[in-house]
């Protein structure tokens, strides 16, 4: 770069390869093609009886100065598969895993979270799917009164969307 810096893009946040690919397979089974998928089918198998909460990624919304996403690289809309994906692979499991929506950190980008819930009503699988998350978890250091406000904020999003509240 100009000023001499090194940019350096981490894989772990990145889109998943193949994320777009089936979860399952036609005779019901984890497709290991869709790697993230697999991947959750597989720890959630795996931790069964000993986790039941699973958060669907780390603070998918924060952004740094540049609007350049630290933690998700992706799009609003990869982002939105990737939790669809993944609720689909923890629930065939684990029935009872409660599925988290990623950890919000709010500040960055504050339309992250109506945006994917746009989506979510967009798409006509998603109320057979419980709109593919089971709680929505908040990442906040700053202000203790941020986990009123914007829990508060969050099901009046949910709730303008006819998308039933979610602790």
């Amino acid at each position: 770069t100009p000023e001499g810096t090194l940019t350096v893009f981490s894989h772990a946040s990145s889109v998943p390869a193949n994320l777009y690919q089936p979860v399952f397979r036609s005779d019901g089974s984890i497709n290991r093609d869709n790697y993230w998928g697999y991947f959750v089918f597989k720890t959630v198998e795996r931790y069964r009886g000993r986790v039941r909460f699973w958060e669907m990624w780390n603070e998918p919304d924060l952004k740094d100065e540049h609007g350049n996403g630290v933690f998700w690289s992706g799009s609003r809309e990869d982002y939105y598969q990737l939790l669809k994906v993944g609720y689909l692979a923890a629930k065939a499991a684990d029935p009872s895993a409660v599925v988290l929506f990623g950890g919000l950190a709010y500040w960055t980008d504050p339309g992250f979270f109506p945006y994917v819930l746009d989506l979510m009503k967009s798409d006509p699988s998603a109320p057979a799917n419980n709109y593919y998350f089971d709680a929505v978890a908040f990442h906040f250091y700053a202000d203790p009164q941020h986990i009123w406000n914007f829990t508060h904020w969050a099901r009046e999003q949910m709730q303008a969307r006819g998308i039933a509240s979610k602790p």
